[in-house]
């Protein structure tokens, strides 16, 4: 331990005579010294001049905004009509001046001891934030100003929504503007033609309350901009936003793509439950025309088939429930005794839009997509010319109310052809 603390003492003393010997020689070499900092200072800058010389340049360039000159030392009672904007002649660090914008320079106009009426062209001074750039010129030097007496008026602030809210939501109180009034001040022509003072608020993709803090905005009957001065720059919106929702319900129908079993048909189509709840807003549920399954695939069946099938979602809407049970009869295709030459038999899938008939007074069907499974059995060679418009389907409303109710059609198809409605259809009649 004694070694270490005299390693240190003369650690330590050693330092001490090297600083004095430093200062020593410094005293005795001052004027080498200050003679090296002037020749380094001198040297760097000879090298910024030449790898970074200063230049001359216009700012900012023609196709970005000009400086805006702002006007000092007013009278409260007066305001300009115009504004100018102005650019500057500068020198500056050739490496600086591409990066120059309108932002870095403050251009003022002074109105000290100016009155309303007066219409005198005046000097703009124009200053830069950076030390190292110095203005030339000013584009113009003077501007012709005209002072008007200031007029206020005061308009209470109105919601601009930009978009609607999304389907189903609705705003439920009324909103809350703070503030509610605000004072336009400006000149008299410009005042007088404000009329209106919004907050722009965009609704798209809300669904529950809002409160955001937006730009007053001043503006004309035309919806334009107006460049006056208002009392508060901002307004905060509180909105109460709900979803607003109905209910209705649709019949459910079965897609049955694929072919079955050679000499087999669907015999029948059971759908549990057969009527469906939607929840939405009354814009969706007014579009929807029904539900469809998810697709049953039939592909070479020869046998009953009974499956839980989810029913296809729909956008903005709760269904309930979301599946349904599928009961489909599968039998043989039956051969006509009269016909045995053809057997066996085969049979085709038709969707006939049906005829609406014996509709009672003041009702009327509402608007959907109505369609009737029918299957068409004959030898094949009589199928082969069997078209959709062969076949024909009409749905008697006779005694019929209001509301959706189910019907079996009635089926006509050419001589020889035999068919078969496999599903009811489900009509809702609406008064007229």
């Amino acid at each position: 331990m004694n070694s270490a603390i005299a390693a240190t003492r003369q650690t330590l003393a050693v330092g001490w005579l090297l600083a004095q010997a430093s200062l020593r020689s410094f005293r005795g070499h001052w004027a080498l010294a200050i003679f090296s900092l002037t020749a380094a200072f001198t040297i760097w800058v000879v090298i910024q001049d030449v790898e970074n010389p200063r230049v001359e340049g216009v700012v900012p360039p023609e196709t970005e905004q000009f400086i805006q000159v702002q006007f000092v030392n007013s009278s409260p009672n007066v305001t300009v009509v115009d504004t100018p904007f102005v650019q500057v002649r500068v020198d500056a660090r050739e490496d600086r001046i591409d990066e120059l914008r309108a932002g870095d320079f403050r251009a003022t106009i002074d109105l000290q001891g100016l009155g309303s009426g007066a219409e005198v062209s005046l000097p703009i001074t124009v200053r830069a934030n950076d030390n190292e750039v110095r203005v030339i010129e000013v584009i113009p030097a003077e501007v012709l100003v005209l002072l008007e007496p200031v007029k206020e008026k005061d308009l209470q602030v109105t919601i601009r929504r930009t978009s609607p809210l999304p389907d189903g939501y609705e705003e439920v109180d009324p909103p809350i503007i703070n503030p509610q009034f605000v004072t336009v001040r400006g000149p008299k022509a410009l005042v007088d033609n404000v009329d209106r003072v919004e907050v722009d608020v965009n609704l798209a993709g809300q669904f529950s309350d809002i409160e955001v803090t937006r730009e007053l905005i001043a503006r004309n009957s035309n919806g334009q901009r107006q460049l006056v001065s208002l009392s508060d720059s901002q307004a905060t919106v509180t909105l109460s936003i709900e979803q607003i929702v109905k209910s209705r319900e649709f019949g459910v129908v079965a897609v049955t793509p694929g072919t079955l079993a050679a000499g087999y048909y669907v015999a029948h189509v059971a759908i549990e439950p057969k009527f469906v709840q939607v929840s939405a807003s009354e814009d969706v549920l007014d579009s929807i025309t029904e539900l469809r399954l998810e697709d049953l695939n039939l592909e070479g069946a020869s046998e009953d088939m009974t499956q839980t099938v989810r029913i296809r979602p729909i956008s903005n809407a709760n269904l309930q429930p979301q599946e349904v049970t599928v009961m489909i009869d599968i039998e043989p295709i039956p051969c006509s005794a009269e016909d045995t030459s053809q057997s066996p038999c085969a049979s085709s899938l038709f969707q006939v839009a049906p005829e609406f008939v014996d509709l009672p007074a003041g009702l009327r069907v509402d608007n959907g997509i109505y369609q009737v499974l029918v299957l068409v059995t004959a030898p094949p060679l009589a199928l082969s010319t069997v078209s959709l418009a062969d076949i024909t389907a009409r749905v008697s409303l006779a005694g019929a109310g209001a509301g959706t109710q189910t019907f079996t059609p009635t089926v006509t198809a050419p001589t020889g052809v035999s068919t078969r409605v496999l599903s009811q259809i489900s009509v809702t009649l609406v008064p007229q």
